[in-house]
C-alpha cells in the first residue's frame, strides 16, 4: 500500500499544474491537498467497505462538535464523552448493523471490505 501510495504521489505531482520554485522544488503542498484526501478517501473505502459511511459519520460528528465547542473549556470533555459513548454502543450493539436502520440497507454488509480479510494479531 506504501509503494501504491508513494506512486501515485509522484505521478499527481508530476503531471499536475503545481508551482515550482527556481531550484525545482514545489513552494507548498497545498496543491497536494486534492490527491491526499482522494486517496485517503478510496484507502478508507478500501478498508472499511460500506462502514466507511459509519466512519465519515462519526467524523463529521466529532467535527460539529468541535466547531460548536470551539475555544470553549468543554470542548475537549464533549468530545471524549461523545467517542466514548460511540465505543461502548459499538461494544454493547456488537457493531453498527445497517439492517437495524432499514431492512432495504443489508445489502450494504456484503460490500467488499479488505479489513475483515486481514488477520489482526
Amino acid at each position: 500500500m506504501a509503494l501504491g501510495y508513494l506512486g501515485t504521489s509522484y505521478l499527481y505531482s508530476r503531471f499536475s499544474n503545481t508551482r515550482r520554485t527556481l531550484t525545482g522544488k514545489r513552494s507548498d503542498n497545498v496543491a497536494r491537498l486534492p490527491f491526499i484526501a482522494g486517496f485517503a478517501l478510496c484507502m478508507l473505502i478500501g478498508l472499511h467497505g460500506a462502514s466507511a459511511l459509519k466512519v465519515l459519520a462519526i467524523l463529521a460528528a466529532n467535527y460539529w462538535i468541535g466547531k460548536a465547542t470551539a475555544g470553549s473549556v468543554v470542548g475537549p470533555v464533549v468530545s471524549w464523552a461523545f467517542n466514548l459513548g460511540v465505543l461502548i454502543v459499538n461494544e454493547l450493539a456488537d457493531g453498527y448493523k445497517f439492517a437495524a436502520l432499514h431492512p432495504s440497507l443489508e445489502y450494504l454488509v456484503r460490500f467488499l471490505m479488505l479489513l475483515a480479510k486481514l488477520p489482526v494479531a
